[in-house]
């Protein structure tokens, strides 16, 4: 029966070893990711060492961003996956922790008798029963907390790629209007300027004249506002990043978003 006991034991705790993965689930996580987003995500310190990880984000950031490569840069780059990877990684030395048998305990006796050298030595080793008894339970619920904890960053890693897209999108879409604006802005300076010389010459109202240069600075007050929203998305798009407060000016943007569909989205 002890025997029996103890075969129990070693292969409750080798089950606990062999059922904790050795990437704390990475893998089961990144084909998730594929499945929902389309991407392969790169983790530091499990598929791609650090120093490396360095120089990859600093070759995407010396060419101007795209999609790809800004959730690339952030899941190289974000604090907030690398808490993820240490949370995955605390789950899994749990479970480990859980599995293993209980630590035993020495006891010993000396039997000595008044007047007689003290020769009687009896010496045991066991285990708290209870401990025993108990491991089965507290390694399903290691398992299901390392379960849970995969899902946990499974859907917050979903939703992080979801927020890099829409903040580099709003960014190129900041972009663009403030492009548009400038262009507006510059049309309407040199209308300014055209009436401002042709009321001088007699040849319009002076009514025409203030119309021109209300125009031109309502579109310079929307080119101010649009180039504070696009600097706004820049460096939300930076935080979402990861990066510094020094690398936020050198971000270059790629891409122009397309013109709107030609029918109504059916809501």
């Amino acid at each position: 029966m002890t025997r029996r006991w103890i075969l129990a034991v070693a292969g409750l705790a080798l089950s606990a070893c062999t059922s904790a993965p050795r990437d704390a689930g990475f893998s089961t996580i990144s084909d998730t990711i594929t499945d929902r987003s389309g991407i392969t995500p790169a983790f530091v310190g499990e598929t791609i060492p650090a120093e490396a990880a360095r120089s990859r984000v600093d070759a995407l950031l010396a060419r101007p961003l795209t999609e790809e490569s800004a959730l690339e840069i952030a899941f190289l780059n974000n604090r907030a996956i690398a808490a993820r990877l240490f949370e995955l990684k605390a789950a899994r030395g749990r479970l480990i922790e859980e599995g293993r048998p209980p630590n035993p305990f020495i006891s010993g006796l000396v039997i000595d008798v008044q007047g007689e050298p003290a020769t009687n030595y009896v010496a045991s080793l066991g285990v708290d029963l209870l401990d025993l008894l108990f491991l089965p339970q507290r390694l399903r619920a290691a398992k299901a907390e390392f379960g849970a904890a995969q899902l946990r960053a499974s859907a917050e890693l979903v939703d992080f790629i979801a927020d890099v897209r829409a903040s580099f999108y709003e960014a190129i879409a900041a972009r663009q209007l403030m492009e548009l604006n400038e262009q507006a802005a510059k049309a309407t300076r040199a209308s300014a300027l055209a009436a401002s010389a042709l009321f001088e010459a007699g040849n319009i109202a002076e009514i025409d004249l203030h119309r021109e240069e209300l125009l031109a600075a309502e579109t310079e007050l929307e080119l101010r506002r649009a180039r504070s929203a696009y600097l706004s998305q820049r460096e939300r798009l930076a935080v979402a990043l990861g990066l510094a407060v020094s690398d936020e000016p050198v971000l270059s943007l790629d891409g122009r978003l397309g013109p709107p569909p030609a029918e109504a989205l059916d809501t």
